[in-house]
């Protein structure tokens, strides 16, 4: 079974105690029975005022360095960026650790489709192209968080671009699978 976390799915941010022990009930029950679930996560873009939204791009300036900004301000502590995101993130790792209290495993594919161009956490941001560093230094965050500060053992991180047949990654168009690989370990 595949869920999504955010507004295509389980909208974590938004669902109250009972749906949220509801969608747990029902996963843990699923999981019971020989069922394996996946998991992704459409966060909400941190740099618009419409929460809801996905798409786009990432920041208010459209230049290759305000997107490396943005994206370097999205992992730093305490910027308005990194603050949004990480209360995003906190909500997704107790929703796993619940999972995870009633053994419930997850593949988790954070970060999907990432070497495209449409969601505001792709490499591609309105005809600019980031070095892979930037989105590979979001994918380590969130497993440096999910995985040490939290100490979630239940997922299973899932590498998923999307497909594209620009092997020689080059840019205006989506990359090729490999592009963003965040590495074996």
């Amino acid at each position: 079974m595949g869920i999504d976390l955010a507004c295509y799915g389980i909208d974590l941010t938004r669902i109250n105690d009972l749906y949220l022990s509801s969608y747990i009930c029902d996963l843990v029950d699923y999981a019971a029975e020989g069922g394996m679930i996946t998991a992704s996560a459409h966060w909400a873009n941190p740099s618009q005022t419409n929460p809801d939204r996905v798409r786009g791009n990432f920041g208010t300036v459209n230049t290759l360095e305000a997107y490396q900004q943005a994206f370097t301000d999205l992992l730093t502590p305490g910027t308005e960026y990194n603050d949004f995101f990480m209360e995003e993130l906190a909500i997704n790792a107790r929703f796993f650790k619940a999972l995870e209290e009633n053994g419930v495993s997850i593949i988790w594919r954070p970060l999907h489709e990432a070497n495209g161009n449409w969601f505001w956490f792709c490499i591609g941001q309105n005809g600019h192209w980031l070095e892979p560093e930037y989105v590979v230094n979001i994918w380590h965050y969130i497993y440096d968080y999910f995985q040490n500060e939290c100490g979630l053992t239940n997922l299973f991180w899932c590498y998923g671009p999307n497909q594209s047949p620009n092997v020689n990654d080059t840019p205006g168009s989506t990359m090729s699978p490999t592009y963003l690989y965040p590495g074996d370990e």
